[in-house]
């Protein structure tokens, strides 16, 4: 399943930029180190990132302007959609970490230090 995810940067609903799975690390990596990242949708400073969170609407295809309610996110907990993207997001921050501990950027891992899970569609 493809992950999607918010690097937002405001307190308006609409302040964000949409995120797939591959550009995740990318925006960790910004978020962390105030540098700025560039996006297939968006570009933005590292230093304005507030959170960087799931995009559960687009998993599930449901309008942007949906406000989620008890039975959405009973569905997106049956379908492990909530808990997939959860973990995903917990493993690359560990991977970024790992990245400014060792002086490196995202893309810059050897194949010895690629993980699958974090790499699909890289």
């Amino acid at each position: 399943m493809k992950k999607f995810y918010k690097v937002v940067w405001g307190f308006d609903a609409e302040d964000y930029v949409p995120i797939d799975e591959s550009e995740l690390e990318k925006a960790i990596y910004a978020h962390a180190t105030g540098k700025t990242a560039i996006f297939s949708e968006g570009s933005i400073s590292g230093s304005k990132i507030i959170a960087i969170q799931p995009d559960y609407h687009r998993a599930m295809g449901w309008s942007p302007g949906w406000k989620l309610g008890a039975d959405d996110f009973n569905e997106l907990a049956d379908k492990g959609i909530d808990r997939a993207h959860r973990d995903h997001l917990s493993l690359a921050k560990e991977r970024v970490h790992d990245m400014i501990a060792t002086g490196k950027q995202p893309g810059q891992l050897s194949e010895s230090g690629n993980n699958p899970h974090l790499n699909a569609g890289h």
